[in-house]
This record gives C-alpha cells, structure tokens and sequence, in this order.
C-alpha cells in the first residue's frame, strides 16, 4: 500500500516538470486539442440531447422497442462528455493524480464498452425485424428490450468499476487511457492485465464478429431483393443500346440495404 503514494508523488512531481518547460509548439498543439475536444463536447451535448427529447416527447417514436435503444445509446454519448472535459483538464496537469486517472479510464472502458453493446443490440434487431419479420413483434418486446438495455449496462459496469476494486493498486485502464506512464504501474498490476484481455474479447471483438455476421447476411438479402428489382424491369421495358441499367441497379442495392439497416 506504500507504493501508491510514491507512485502518485513520482506523477505528480513528473507533470509539474513538464508544465514548466512546455516550448511554443506545444502550448499551440494544446490549445488545438483543448478547442477541437470543446467543440466535440459541444456537438454531442446538442445533438445526443436533442434525440432523448425527441424520443421521449414523440408518442409514435415511444411506440417503437428500437428507439428506446437509440435513446439509451445517445445517453452513453453524452455521458462520455466528461471524458473529454477531464481529458482537457489533463492538458493543464488538472487531475493527474493516481486515483483519479484511474477512476476516469475505467469509466472510459466502461462507456466504450456500453456503446458497442447497443450497437451490437441494433444490428441484432434489425436481423431479427429482416430475417422474422411475422415474428419481430412478438420476439422484440417492451419487457425483453428493458431486460436486454439493463443487462448491456448493468455488465460492463459490474465488470469494469466494481470487480477491479478490492484490488487498489490497478491503474492498468489508466495507462490505457493515456494519463498515467505505464513505467509508474506496478509489477502486480500488469498481471492484472488478463481482466482486461477479457473485457475486451467479450464485450469488444466478440459483438464486432457478430455485427459483421449480421450486416453481410442482410446486405445479400439487400442484393437479392435489388436483382430481383432489376430482372423484373428487364423483363417488362426493353431498354435502349447503352441504358445504364447496372448503376440503376447498384444504387437500388444501395438504397435497400440503407433502408434495411436503419
């Protein structure tokens, strides 16, 4: 336990000396990142803010299970606004101590980890509404979509904020976050690396293979449904020499399968 607050002194004693010998270049680059991160922070409060209204005041958009999902992701998005306020503290050697760069880069993970899960839950809903559609109502219920929401963050903040906890000494989302050195984490806390090898293939890589199942199964749908289109066109108007018949198809592919996934 006596590790932690030479570690934190080490840090601390590290941003200070870097502060003071900051040339120009560096100062302009911190104010570009400061002012990029503000007007990011600004676009995702305005526009994630405006779906939640939007969602919730619009009675025909409440009726729909997926919406609520969206709403839920938005709400991730404008949660992950303190990151980016904290990051921009980092900037000035604010809240660069060992705690809280811990605490930060697990809320983080835990925020990245929440936002590929719903993504994960949409694509999976638009398989279903796709593949079943006669049975989308009844397999996608207001119940089962809250059950579903719950669990997407109810896991990664049990997994993440609260499992890694008994041990104090695990700044390893910090390194991963970017606001400690990993030459000031422990020996001890590296082993502790395998917690997060397993977030991340369970809650990162393992819902990425199955979005990429999902959306090629629906893009041959797309591209099936499209060649039908343009067979049953061949078949009714004879066309012209040089009718550009394929890009008409290609871009009925394409306005099917962006109608299908959204």
């Amino acid at each position: 336990m006596d590790s932690l607050p030479s570690n934190a002194c080490l840090l601390q004693n590290v941003t200070i000396d870097s502060s003071t010998n900051l040339s120009s270049s560096d100062k302009i680059e911190r104010a570009f990142k400061t002012l990029f991160l503000v007007l990011i922070a600004v676009a995702n409060i305005t526009g994630n803010s405006s779906i939640c209204l939007v969602v919730l005041k619009d009675r025909h958009l409440c009726v729909t299970v997926r919406n609520y999902a969206v709403a839920s992701l938005a709400l991730v998005d404008l949660l992950s606004v303190q990151i980016m306020i904290f990051q921009v503290l980092t900037y000035f050697n604010i809240g660069k101590e060992a705690f809280m760069c811990s605490l930060m880069g697990r809320i983080f993970g835990c925020l990245l980890y929440i936002s590929i899960l719903h993504l994960f839950t949409l694509s999976l809903d638009r398989y279903v509404a796709i593949f079943y559609p006669l049975r989308y109502r009844f397999m996608v219920t207001p119940r089962r979509a809250a059950v579903v929401l719950l669990t997407i963050w109810i896991v990664p903040i049990f997994s993440i904020l609260f499992l890694p906890a008994i041990n104090l000494d695990l700044h390893g989302y910090a390194s991963f976050y970017g606001c400690m050195d990993e030459s000031l984490i422990e020996i001890t806390d590296k082993k502790n690396h395998i917690h997060m090898g397993l977030n991340v293939t369970f809650l990162f890589f393992l819902p990425l293979l199955v979005m990429m199942w999902a959306y090629c199964r629906i893009s041959k749908v797309a591209w099936y449904q499209a060649n039908r289109v343009g067979v049953a066109v061949i078949s009714a108007v004879r066309l012209p020499l040089g009718g550009r018949l394929p890009r008409a198809r290609d871009r009925k592919w394409a306005k099917t399968l962006g109608k299908l996934i959204s």
